[in-house]
């Protein structure tokens, strides 16, 4: 894993880590995925972060990616 990914990879996770401290976790998020919990909103913002990439993203597109989601 290169440099910038570890970063990406930290990143998602202290999001990840964040969410679900503030707002809880869904144990049932596969079977509810309308849920308000941490987990089902980092997932959302995850996929909706995903349909915005283009094929071959570079660090300097990435950076503008998660802002546009919310």
């Amino acid at each position: 894993m290169s440099a910038a990914g570890e970063i990406w990879a930290n990143m998602l996770h202290n999001v990840y880590a964040a969410l679900v401290e503030k707002h809880g976790f869904s144990m049932n998020a596969r079977r509810n995925p309308n849920g308000s919990e941490g987990n089902v909103v980092f997932l959302h913002l995850f996929m909706d972060a995903l349909a915005t990439q283009p094929c071959s993203p570079t660090c300097k597109c990435n950076d503008n990616v998660f802002p546009f989601v919310d």
